[in-house]
């Protein structure tokens, strides 16, 4: 039944689809490009600087605040995102994006955009998309613009939106507040570990104040320091060849596939593939069990890629040619979670990549990679300052967890 005041309307009656593209009149000379996989589920990861010369030929959609984009290419992944804020005018999406402009005189821009992103649209485009004539699973944007709707007032459109842009604003600080924590933590390393400026007995900076350095294939390193390899320290082990066949709609477990390991520390679990229980239940299946903080490693692909699996409430399972770091002494953990999230090694895995079609690397290439080891003593001193760094960090992840949790459960109840 119809709630009172509320009525039925169609996408396309309330809001422009598509309707800013770039032509002849476009002057910039770069962009700020944004492609499907930069976005995920309310996010952009990454906006990319090109040059509009060189720029790939989907590269059309002009975007600017309060836009919706939405993939029309497997809308299952749940590709889309909300622009809240003002942008350049050079700002522009993947022609991969549906780019939905409210007629703000109809409908509260940010209600639409929780509305259309509720579960029994993304499922309903899901199937539509799959039964699509087409190379990819793809809805059109006459698809999209004949879903529909039933809205309330502008009145008590606005009133949702601003309960559940409090809880959106709450979540975006906490990880502002987590990304200068984590910048703190890098430049505490860097000050220690590659500068070389650890406190010393006197609690002064090693090297500034004197400290004896050596010689190493590394270049100057404190005395007492040496260069070992990375595979003295831990071991890297690839996750378990899960089945398109264990791939379920939804449940409570998730795998953490290649592409769901963005680097510079990032395991994204909004996208990750559900399996089974069946597939849950394979005994071999166990060993390939991860836990918040564990260390991942791309093998395929875009290899090199390193990411921390963050606090799920999901259980999760390693996928193949992702492989997961096992320290043989948990003293070394910080120091190799940000020697890795420093900056080089990134790079320096990726072009171990071998391979003519796809690249790939292995275990051995990993354990061969030469680096410092300093003494006991400083990566414990140091661990007390890493740890102390985390333990802000995880009461933030726990708070934005809650935050999302509680969000969700007051979109099911307003977003009817």
């Amino acid at each position: 039944m119809e709630k009172v005041d509320y009525k039925r309307v169609k996408l396309g009656d309330i809001a422009e689809i598509n309707s800013r593209q770039i032509n002849k009149d476009f002057s910039f000379k770069n962009i700020r490009y944004i492609d499907i996989a930069s976005v995920t589920k309310g996010s952009i990861d990454n906006i990319q600087n090109l040059q509009t010369s060189k720029a790939p030929s989907r590269a059309k959609r002009l975007v600017k605040k309060n836009d919706i984009l939405y993939s029309t290419v497997r809308p299952n992944l749940e590709h889309y995102t909300f622009i809240k804020n003002d942008l350049p005018n050079n700002t522009v999406a993947s022609t991969g994006f549906a780019v939905i402009t409210p007629n703000q005189d109809s409908v509260n821009p940010y209600y639409l955009y929780c509305l259309i992103t509720q579960s029994q649209f993304t499922q309903y485009l899901s199937q539509v998309a799959e039964q699509a004539v087409s190379t990819y699973p793809t809805v059109s944007p006459n698809i999209i613009a004949d879903l529909d709707l039933s809205i309330p007032p502008l009145s008590e459109q606005k009133r949702i939106a601003n309960i559940l842009s409090s809880f959106d604003n709450k979540i975006e600080q906490l990880k502002k507040e987590n990304n200068i924590l984590e910048n703190i933590a890098q430049s505490i390393f860097k000050e220690w570990f590659v500068k070389y400026n650890f406190p010393n007995d006197n609690g002064k900076p090693y090297r500034d104040s004197g400290g004896k350095m050596i010689d190493s294939e590394l270049g100057l390193i404190p005395e007492g320091w040496r260069v070992g390899k990375l595979g003295e320290i831990l071991e890297l082990k690839s996750g378990y060849p899960f089945s398109s066949k264990d791939y379920v709609e939804k449940s409570s477990q998730q795998i953490i596939r290649i592409s769901d390991v963005k680097g510079n520390g990032t395991v994204e679990t909004k996208s990750a593939f559900y399996i089974s229980e069946k597939a849950k239940n394979n005994s071999k299946v166990d060993d390939f069990l991860l836990s918040p903080g564990d260390m991942l490693l791309s093998m395929s692909g875009s290899v090199g890629r390193i990411g921390i699996v963050p606090t799920s409430k999901n259980t999760l399972y390693l996928n193949q040619r992702v492989g997961k770091l096992f320290f043989y002494e948990d003293l070394f953990y910080y120091y190799i979670k940000n020697l890795l999230l420093s900056g080089q090694f990134e790079s320096l895995i990726s072009n171990m990549g071998y391979g003519s079609v796809q690249q790939n690397i292995n275990p051995n290439q990993i354990h061969s990679i030469n680096i410092v080891i300093p003494k006991k003593e400083e990566i414990t001193k140091y661990n007390l300052v890493a740890k102390a760094q985390d333990a802000k960090r995880n009461k933030n992840t726990d708070k934005i967890v809650l935050s999302e949790e509680t969000r969700n459960i007051l979109l099911r109840k307003l977003i009817l």
